[in-house]
């Protein structure tokens, strides 16, 4: 078994079972966001979809799955694409988290620069 498969077999169902909203890590070299997912006992290759918005989520019970590695080493190609995927990108930026609602309300912004017209990705993840 390959060690991505062997890390994903173990770890996916402790974040469920432990109630984990996110998950965010930075090995690769680029940005990606998943949809809220699930694991699926049935077929560990194939993550269930839980929602499809692509931005807004209230009390999901999926989990989202964040790669930010693009803080200064070169970026990597970007070689498959699933559809568990929101959005890849290879670009150079940073993720900024903030709280809102009372701290109910996770705001989710990439950016690639200062400016407003540098979000490249954005997300609200609210619990109740």
């Amino acid at each position: 078994m390959e060690v991505a498969e062997e890390l994903r077999n173990t770890y996916h169902p402790l974040f469920e079972k432990y109630n984990v909203d996110m998950v965010i890590s930075s090995h690769n070299q680029y940005y990606e966001r998943t949809y809220p997912l699930l694991y699926n006992h049935e077929d560990d290759q194939e993550p269930i979809i839980i929602d499809n918005s692509e931005s807004n989520y209230s009390n999901t019970k999926g989990i989202i799955f964040l790669t930010v590695g693009t803080g200064g080493d070169e970026l990597q190609d970007i070689i498959y694409k699933e559809d568990y995927y929101i959005i890849q990108k290879e670009k150079y930026g940073f993720l900024n988290l903030k709280l809102e609602n009372d701290r109910k309300t996770l705001v989710g912004e990439f950016r690639t620069g200062n400016d407003d017209d540098d979000i490249l990705d954005n997300f609200k993840l609210t619990k109740s």
